[in-house]
């Protein structure tokens, strides 16, 4: 009997760590009014995009890396396609683990 509380007890505390740790990963998606994307290879990181949700605001600056998908008009991209222009508007993907990380890039 001791057995089936101590097995039960550890499953929900097992269950209850796994949704925290879900709850704590969100996706988020930003709507970016401009999105200037420097080109600055540096250990892992392939560049640095700062990410304007509005004229007057700051701008959040994220880092991508080979694992980010770059879209350019809904199509997949290429970074050489990104460094001929600086600005840019668009879609950003990141998540609540990791905010500054772009996961996703979509150019227009």
């Amino acid at each position: 009997m001791k057995t089936i509380i101590i097995t039960a007890l550890a499953s929900a505390l097992t269950l209850t760590a796994l949704q925290s740790q879900a709850e704590e990963n969100l996706e988020v998606f930003t709507e970016a009014e401009r999105i200037m994307v420097l080109w600055a290879p540096s250990g892992n990181n392939l560049g640095r995009a700062h990410v304007f949700t509005c004229e007057q605001c700051q701008p959040h600056v994220m880092t991508f890396d080979q694992n980010t998908t770059l879209r350019l008009q809904g199509q997949p991209a290429l970074i050489e396609e990104l460094k001929l222009k600086v600005d840019w508007a668009g879609l950003v993907q990141s998540n609540t683990a990791q905010p500054d990380r772009i996961i996703s890039l979509d150019l227009e």
